[in-house]
């Protein structure tokens, strides 16, 4: 099948690499690779697998697509890319522009479909990024199917592989049983879960908290990251409060409410500014070893993120 081409321009300013920096899970991901002008990723649309190579060059985004759903998944190129947001350059105060002045130009990235965005988010539960990573890698590589194109890439799961795998598989990977039952769901509502974002992110929330071992970090967390909500406020997270916190009133550590307050004076970009720190690589001081493996709960007893 010949391939699709197609080019967007891309703003003054505009920061490709901090832009695309949560299209990948890992180094490893086997659904997407790096290279040294662009990214090329295996994504699932209605229509069907599709493989998307976007190159920055010359002030322009060159997208090429490859499969049954690439027609389909050229649309949604700029969302990917984050041509769809207008940054925020002013947060009000002078010295907080001045420390973000490098990464203003970094867009939020929009994923078409949350539904399909869902499990990289449950992976993330109670466990360390490199952790999800690595059961990102071996349940992709394990079940996914060959991705269209000619870059060795695979698919991420259908909705069909993430109700039929056996069980025995997820728990092999890593994935705990309140997981693999909250996966299993995901798989089965499938497209409906987009149908209550299109209502409002607060019907996405309320609905998706609803499923076995979901809770508002993993709700928010998609919305935040995947789906560049520039005003969702993540609680229950180990290190953004303590991140907010450090930058905005130089405190090494917070609780949830703590790092609302201080988020509050940037209602309406509360989320862009978190990611703006992320982009300068900002952390609050550790007390600590870093955690590798560990369970960790937040909220009422028994609640998973």
């Amino acid at each position: 099948m010949t391939p699709l081409t197609g080019s967007w321009s891309t703003p003054r300013g505009y920061l490709f690499w901090h832009t695309i920096r949560f299209l990948r899970m890992g180094q490893r991901d086997p659904t997407v690779q790096r290279g040294i002008r662009g990214v090329r990723m295996a994504r699932w649309v209605r229509s069907g697998a599709a493989t998307v190579e976007l190159l920055w060059e010359d002030g322009r985004i060159l997208g090429t697509a490859w499969g049954p759903g690439a027609t389909e998944a050229m649309t949604y190129i700029p969302q990917w890319v984050g041509l769809h947001d207008t940054p925020c350059i002013d947060f009000g105060r002078d010295a907080l522009n001045r420390r973000l002045s490098p990464v203003l130009g970094t867009h939020l990235s929009r994923a078409p479909f949350v539904s399909h965005e869902v499990l990289g988010h449950i992976l993330q539960q109670q466990i360390a990024w490199r952790d999800a990573a690595r059961i990102w890698f071996q349940l992709v590589s394990g079940v996914g199917e060959e991705a269209p194109g000619p870059f060795g890439l695979r698919m991420p799961l259908t909705f069909e592989q993430m109700k039929r795998t056996p069980y025995g598989f997820f728990q092999q990977v890593g994935i705990s049983e309140p997981r693999i039952h909250a996966i299993r769901e995901v798989g089965r509502l499938g497209y409906r879960l987009d149908e209550w974002l299109a209502v409002s992110q607060e019907d996405f929330v309320r609905r998706v908290t609803t499923l076995p071992s979901i809770g508002p970090w993993t709700a928010n967390h998609v919305l935040a990251v995947s789906m560049g909500a520039p005003d969702v406020v993540v609680r229950g997270d180990y290190t953004i409060p303590h991140t907010v916190a450090w930058v905005l009133a130089r405190e090494a550590r917070a609780t949830d409410d703590r790092m609302e307050e201080l988020l509050q004076p940037f209602k309406g970009n509360r989320w862009r500014l978190v990611r703006l720190l992320w982009a300068l690589n900002v952390q609050a001081p550790r007390r600590g070893p870093r955690m590798s493996g560990q369970r960790r709960r937040y909220g009422p007893a028994g609640r998973y993120r």
